[in-house]
């Protein structure tokens, strides 16, 4: 009888600590649609260089405005807001390069 209530207890026991030994496990298991740091940083370059020639476009379009309406000022301020844009898209296609061939950002976490 001290034997069956003993094994039952440590099968309790057992049964109990299965659970997180199984969870704990887990963190190990590579994602099936992680592809890591690099692949996801190279993604947000991409990205932002879109957007930032979406908005060079964009000033574009009303420097044009601008300039056919007679509005100097206005075109001028334009002007300088494409290039601030275009030394923006310098600055992200040199992140970009970097993201493709060289070490991770700095401050950029990474497991041992």
């Amino acid at each position: 009888m001290k034997f069956v209530s003993k094994s039952l207890l440590v099968a309790a026991l057992l049964m109990s600590i299965a659970p997180a030994a199984a969870r704990a496990s887990d963190c190990h298991v590579r994602r099936p649609y992680y592809h890591g740091w690099r692949y996801h940083d190279v993604v947000r370059d991409r990205r932002d260089l879109r957007a930032d020639w979406r908005d060079v476009g964009r000033d574009r379009i009303q420097l044009r405005r601008d300039i056919a309406y007679g509005n100097w000022y206005a075109a001028r301020a334009q002007r300088a807001d494409i290039a601030r844009e275009l030394r923006d898209i310098h600055a992200d296609r040199r992140d970009l390069n970097r993201g493709y061939f060289s070490l991770p950002p700095q401050g950029y976490y990474l497991p041992r």
